[in-house]
């Protein structure tokens, strides 16, 4: 009697398992979303369900998975993106697994367009891409060879080959880290005229690795200050082959938090940003400062050390990014153009540029240091048989 007992007693739990799971069930919501014109994915599409706080967004592939009670399956789920008309579906035909929704595109008249909703879609591809920052690109050590270049008036004043290694690589954003974890020495260098110590003896690098704006803060990519930016999508779908965002930006009230620059009256660019993996692959920056300081861009300068016969200053900086073989992404080159309007209307133009001729993985410790005034023979031999990049 006690074993027929203890039977339906198991029996009775069993049942009840059942009887509980079944009430407590999942919904696997799952599929692509695309545009029913040319079957292309719909990015960051809103996926809610009605009447709750539930749902979830597409990826950049237009792909959505979401995880929800079965009491939900009689609910709607409602579709939208920016730029295309809402679609309204039973939850329960979103599950079971590769779902297709594909979406009408909407004709807007231009006062129709939703700006600020079309802003939101372009903030959420700028944080992707900054939190995929340190998946995305090299994290740990590395080393670059890399072809520095100075010129003034579109004359060149130095040449220079420069072994820059980083200890760190992308992981840790920051100015600080960036500069203690960062360190160069110049291998060969030529000049086209004899130099003065301290004033044409300095090797700029620092001015430039400023403007590697993966590796730092305090620019577009600080989700910190991204709201202080106004936002725009350009025309340009590819770039070097890759399909891309083009966003434009801008900063009206341009503060050191969001430029790394104290004196800065403008603050505005573009940036390239791949729809396949999120990577920042080109960034355009022009600033406008007030008044100049003559050792070199600073975020920490004041009245007493600037140039004393420049009223402003214009920086247009152009920084990209390449894939290694590893498929991370790395630092490619950065150019830098300074214009500096003179109190009697003149103007001095100076172009600084450093370019990545390889990359590698270092065998040696990193050892902390910079060349910034330099006075180092010219090797003759060497640049007789170096090729200067394109």
């Amino acid at each position: 009697m006690r074993a027929i007992y203890i039977t339906l007693l198991n029996i009775i739990i069993v049942l009840s398992s059942v009887n509980l799971s079944a009430q407590t069930g999942k919904l696997i919501l799952e599929g692509r979303v695309e545009d029913a014109s040319n079957n292309k994915p719909v990015e960051f599409a809103n996926i809610g369900i009605e009447g709750t706080f539930l749902g979830t967004a597409t990826d950049i592939d237009g792909n959505f998975n979401l995880e929800i009670n079965s009491e939900f399956a009689d609910f709607n789920a409602v579709i939208s993106a920016v730029g295309y008309q809402a679609k309204k579906l039973k939850v329960s035909s979103l599950s079971g697994g590769n779902v297709i929704v594909r979406m009408t595109p909407a004709v807007y008249g231009l006062s129709q367009v939703d700006i600020k909703a079309r802003s939101k879609v372009l903030y959420g591809i700028i944080k992707s891409a900054s939190n995929l920052i340190p998946v995305n690109y090299v994290s740990g050590p590395v080393s670059f060879s890399v072809f520095y270049k100075e010129e003034k008036e579109n004359n060149v004043m130095t040449e220079a080959v420069v072994s820059l290694f980083d200890n760190k690589g992308y992981g840790d954003r920051t100015y600080t880290d960036a500069f203690v974890n960062r360190s160069y020495t110049v291998d060969e260098i030529r000049r086209k005229k004899d130099f003065k110590p301290i004033e044409d003896g300095v090797v700029d690098m620092d001015d430039l690795l400023l403007f590697d704006v993966v590796r730092v803060r305090g620019n577009i990519l600080d989700s910190a200050v991204l709201y202080d930016f106004t936002l725009k999508q350009e025309q340009g779908t590819f770039y070097e082959g890759d399909s891309v965002w083009v966003i434009s930006y801008k900063n009206e009230k341009p503060g050191f938090a969001a430029t790394g620059n104290q004196k800065v009256k403008s603050y505005s660019g573009v940036i390239y940003i791949s729809k396949t993996t999120s990577a920042i692959l080109r960034n355009e920056l022009t600033i406008v400062t007030d008044g100049y300081f003559q050792y070199g861009y600073t975020g920490f300068y004041n009245d007493e050390i600037k140039a004393k016969d420049v009223t402003e200053a214009e920086y247009k900086i152009v920084t990209s990014y390449h894939k290694n073989t590893k498929n991370k992404y790395l630092l490619s080159s950065v150019s830098m153009t300074k214009t500096l309007l003179k109190y009697d209307g003149t103007e001095d133009k100076y172009n600084e540029s450093m370019k990545v001729l390889k990359s590698v993985i270092p065998d040696k410790q990193f050892t902390p240091g910079r060349d910034y005034y330099l006075f180092k023979e010219s090797n003759k031999e060497f640049w007789s048989r170096f090729t200067l990049p394109d």
